[in-house]
């Protein structure tokens, strides 16, 4: 029986496809997919793991909605990405002592700004594992709010993990300018740039994403997501310190 392979619209007969190499049996992402993707090799080295960077911060948004429709040879899984970049920025960042400035020495006398002082530190100090946390909860919050898209929440947890992927990127092209600016109060100005940079990557890839939303609606969507996203995460990371 005839196939049409979903990444180069090949027609051919078999398990793969004779132009491309994509399997025949590509199929819409499930809980099944994500948990074959984990038990992958994320620190294998291959074309399609440096490819995918490429796309993701160039066209962030053709690249997931490709990976989504079934155009995947071309790509490195997601969650095995986001594992093999996030090694990569905390091997850096902590080889590199990277120093977050803090503003923490001059309000030290208040206990309540101490504190949040600490859990901004630790998060750009941990961005990997902080990075990693937040997907599932902008996950949920993106298939609340972008509902109608008719996707499955295993498809949001895939474009999420994508997206995390790019903001650790981002962060491995800037390491750089980091290790100039290490030990300086200017490190910090370099963390809430990028800080805004991830808002505005996340408006740019969902506006690719979805043809038919206008780009203020897509705006909007995502600083709600971010809001509630940063809050729900801050609130456990308070109370963890707070515990501690």
């Amino acid at each position: 029986m005839s196939i049409t392979c979903k990444n180069c619209n090949n027609v051919f007969e078999g398990n793969f496809c004779n132009n491309c190499g994509q399997s025949a049996s590509v199929k819409r992402i499930n809980w099944k997919y994500i948990y074959d993707d984990v038990k992958g090799n994320y620190v294998s080295f291959n074309k399609t793991k440096f490819y995918s960077a490429k796309e993701l911060l160039f066209r962030p948004g053709f690249l997931i909605r490709d990976f989504l429709s079934g155009k995947r040879v071309n790509f490195y899984k997601p969650v095995s990405l986001v594992l093999f970049v996030a090694s990569v920025y905390a091997y850096l960042f902590h080889t590199f002592n990277i120093n977050p400035y803090s503003v923490s020495q001059s309000g030290i006398g208040d206990v309540n700004i101490y504190k949040f002082n600490i859990i901004h530190e630790w998060i750009n100090s941990h961005f990997s594992i902080s990075s990693l946390i937040s997907v599932p909860i902008i996950s949920v919050t993106a298939f609340l709010l972008f509902k109608k898209q008719n996707l499955n929440f295993s498809e949001y947890l895939v474009i999420n993990t994508f997206l995390a992927a790019q903001r650790i990127i981002i962060r491995i092209v800037f390491f750089p300018v980091m290790l100039i600016m290490n030990y300086t109060h200017h490190l910090n100005y370099i963390f809430q740039f990028l800080s805004v940079a991830d808002i505005a990557l996340m408006v740019w890839a969902f506006y690719q994403m979805f043809e038919n939303i206008s780009l203020l609606n897509v705006i909007l969507k995502v600083l709600l997501i971010y809001l509630i996203s940063f809050i729900l995460t801050l609130a456990g990371f308070v109370m963890v310190f707070l515990i501690l």
